[in-house]
């Protein structure tokens, strides 16, 4: 797949964002996402995405709970969940 931003390059970086409940997905080469201030380099680690996911939903349900509301948002881990 070519990269979307510049059309010649390989894309290596895809983005998804995800605004008003709209997704725009885009696909940019090393360069371009450069240019834009991504590092390509940079990774997660070795897990896979689901495994990741499902220890930050532990991790955020333990913290929360423990404390009762968001000391951010005063928001309950059950309003959350909701919205």
């Amino acid at each position: 797949m070519l990269c979307d931003e510049c059309g010649e390059n390989e894309a290596i970086i895809h983005l998804t964002n995800i605004q008003n409940n709209q997704i725009a997905t885009s696909h940019l080469c090393e360069s371009c996402a450069a240019e834009k201030g991504m590092e390509p380099g940079v990774t997660m680690g070795d897990l896979p995405l689901t495994d990741f996911l499902s220890q930050t939903g532990k991790a955020l349900t333990e913290v929360v709970t423990a404390a009762g509301p968001c000391a951010y948002c005063g928001m309950k881990i059950e309003e959350f969940k909701k919205n």
